[in-house]
């Protein structure tokens, strides 16, 4: 062993370890003339995991040698950066780091014995405009790019610095800033990882490494079109005014009758043109177009003060445009949205965008088809993922969701009204038998684990055909009988799953698509008389993407905004601010429905209200109307029927299931008869309920 590393103290030899660092053989087992480790080149794009297989490995066989000059002070600067390191994703990014500087036995890539070498001086310049790519330049801690120094310990913490910052910089670029899947339950997205050694591999030995640092950035048109509107607006250039429009300066108080400078432009700010004589007097006719447009009456004659010139100065009409302009904030946190999707959508794949309520089919390039869609409602929210679509079901069964099966189902049967299942036309099954609700005890069931299924036939929420990808959410697309529904501007009715308008036609493309069929064989599957429950393989999995963007822009980057219908966007505007995704993830209502239903369904809490946050009022109201029934013994017999009872997914922003055993308010009953929950006239009347 050299005596560089055989003087190492044992504390850093210790650190050293806990970094992946392993010190080298003695020298009589090295293999002679061997420098360093040559990782098998990688283009630009495959150094970020994901993206393809990580480079090879050193065989472990393969002795290296550790530089004399360099490998202790790397070391030390590398046990520093350990220390320094705070988020997970630096101290993964140290890790790997050191082991890297390991299996090439710690020699520099950056500097020589008297600074700088060109590729780190181009690498310096890239990194330094980290901010014309929306990240966070103040995140990359770099020496100057005149850097010089015949310090080896200088040079070393100048190694270290660049090569972490070339680390970080691909992290961030591939959306390591925030991880959403830690925001919330529902944004089920993860940044690309990065493999550090195939990374410092290919960029240190490029011709133009710059351009290995700027193509980990997503390629995507949209993120592109929309990070040139948003280096518009984050253009330090002052804006240019707009034309036509006079912009009156602090001035004093003028009062009717008397003249001033600013009298004009008021004048002229209304319309109100006057002779020469009248152009700075401040007479009654422009008084009482003052008083119009202040909208205080026209016998007041108001004095051009503070409030009027703020008021003349931001019109209905210009504040109407500045709110409909997007801030840039909100352009950074669409573009870190970006990041997490796959490089690679696919050649043909199925864009979901949840935002716009629609679905869009894309074969190379070009949307083929677009179809309406309804989502899940903000307390029940479809999650943003990408997956691959496998299989087609044609006249599919329904399973029902947990929250149907604890909130509606479980306290009829816990009353004893094993008819409530009969009743929608459910049917517990188990390995393709048939249970029956009195053989459980459903004070101590979670009914969660309880699999109850609804059969195929036309009152099925489901529908004619489900499309399959399969995933955690257990969420698909599928039909609905509730057709209607497609006709309102924002479709949140769903409890997460995404119901399309016109199934038919999607499944005739697609299946055209992978397998040839026509709208006649699409329609022998959908026939009365066809085989229920009938699954087709897919010959070629489709990618399916649940997106989320509320800001887009075209080529020329003119931005177009929708609503933020499930505020994810302050969930990752906070997480950027550096607020602790612990913090952010306690509002997550992924979390509390999670909690809602884990105390209602293993205790049988029949008689905790649980109100959900959005229309407490109206639930109270509904208790107190039927109060006079909830004490009632014996019930009477259709005392609680009504015709708007709303079921699985029905319209408005609360969920009200039947009397007398709403979710929010509930006494249960002292016998074991009938809970007096009524059938609905219909199972589409039960699941999406009447408008």
């Amino acid at each position: 062993m050299s005596r560089a590393v055989s003087s190492v103290p044992a504390t850093l030899m210790v650190i050293a370890a806990l970094l992946g660092i392993v010190a080298s053989a003695p020298a009589s087992s090295q293999t002679a003339g061997t420098t360093g480790a040559k990782t098998p080149g990688t283009t630009a794009a495959n150094s970020v995991a994901g993206r393809s297989a990580p480079a090879e490995a050193v065989p472990a066989s393969v002795i290296v040698a550790e530089d004399p000059t360099f490998a202790y002070p790397l070391k030390l600067r590398l046990s520093d950066l350990e220390g320094t390191a705070k988020s997970p994703l630096e101290r993964d990014l140290v890790s790997k780091l050191a082991s890297a500087y390991g299996e090439r036995g710690f020699q520099p890539m950056w500097v020589d014995g008297r600074g700088l070498l060109p590729r780190a001086a181009a690498v310096i310049a890239e990194i330094a405009k980290a901010q014309d790519w929306g990240l966070d330049k103040s995140a990359f801690l770099i020496p100057a790019g005149t850097f010089k120094s015949s310090d080896v310990h200088t040079l070393a913490g100048a190694e270290t610095q660049i090569s972490y910052a070339v680390a970080k910089y691909a992290a961030h670029a591939g959306g390591g800033r925030v991880d959403p899947s830690q925001l919330s339950k529902w944004l089920d997205q993860k940044p690309r990882l990065v493999d550090v050694k195939a990374l410092l591999a290919e960029i240190s030995s490029a011709n133009d490494p710059a351009s290995i640092l700027t193509a980990m950035h997503p390629t995507h048109p949209g993120f592109r079109n929309l990070l040139k509107a948003y280096l518009k607006l984050t253009d330090p250039a002052p804006a240019k005014p707009e034309t036509g429009f006079v912009t009156l300066p602090p001035g004093p108080r003028i009062e009717p009758g008397t003249r001033h400078p600013d009298v004009a432009m008021v004048r002229q700010r209304l319309g109100i043109l006057g002779t020469a004589y009248e152009e700075d007097l401040y007479d009654d006719r422009l008084a009482a177009a003052v008083a119009k447009y202040m909208k205080i009456g026209r016998r007041v004659k108001p004095a051009i003060d503070a409030k009027v010139r703020d008021a003349l100065n931001n019109p209905p009409e210009l504040l109407a445009k500045k709110a409909d302009t997007p801030t840039a904030r909100k352009l950074l946190v669409n573009l870190e949205r970006w990041r997490w999707l796959p490089n690679d959508l696919g050649e043909l794949h199925i864009w979901n965008s949840l935002t716009e309520f629609e679905t869009r089919v894309t074969k190379s390039g070009d949307v083929i088809h677009a179809e309406r869609i309804i989502i899940g409602k903000p307390e029940t929210q479809t999650p943003i993922f990408s997956d691959r679509m496998e299989y087609l079901v044609f006249q599919p069964e329904w399973g029902v969701p947990n929250s149907i099966k604890v909130k509606q189902l479980l306290p009829a049967l816990q009353e004893g009204n094993d008819g409530i299942l009969d009743e929608r036309g459910m049917k517990i099954i188990i390995n393709g038998k048939e249970k029956e609700p009195g053989d459980y005890n459903w004070e101590k069931t979670d009914i969660r684990y309880v699999p109850v299924y609804q059969q195929p036939g036309p009152e099925n929420p489901l529908g004619q055909v489900k499309f399959m990808f399969p995933n955690k959410h257990d969420v698909y697309m599928h039909d609905t009988p509730a057709k209607n529904l497609f006709n309102d501007r924002k479709r949140t009715y769903s409890h997460g799953c995404i119901r399309v308008r016109n199934p038919r036609k999607l499944a005739e493309l697609i299946m055209g698509l992978d397998q040839g069929w026509g709208a006649s064989e699409v329609g022998n599957v959908l026939s009365r008389n066809s085989k229920p429950s009938n699954r087709v393989e897919l010959t070629r999995p489709i990618p399916v993407h649940n997106t989320y963007f509320t800001a887009f822009a075209d080529d020329e980057g003119k931005v177009r905004t929708v609503p933020d219908i499930y505020s994810h966007d302050q969930r990752i505007s906070d997480a950027l601010d550096g607020v602790p995704f612990a913090i952010i993830a306690e509002r997550d209502p992924a979390l509390v429905l999670e909690r809602e239903l884990e105390e209602i369904a293993p205790t049988g809490k029949t008689t905790v209200a649980i109100l959900e946050k959005t229309d407490r009022q109206k639930a109270a109201d509904r208790a107190r109307r039927y109060s006079n029934y909830y004490d009632e013994a014996p019930r009477r017999n259709g005392a609680y029927g009504r015709s708007n009872f709303s079921g699985y997914s029905g319209v408005g922003a609360y969920y009200v299931p039947p009397p007398p055993k709403p979710t929010y308010y509930y006494k249960p009953s002292g016998g074991s008869g009938s809970s007096g929950w009524r059938a609905p006239s219909s199972m589409s009347e039960a699941i999406v309920g009447r408008r």
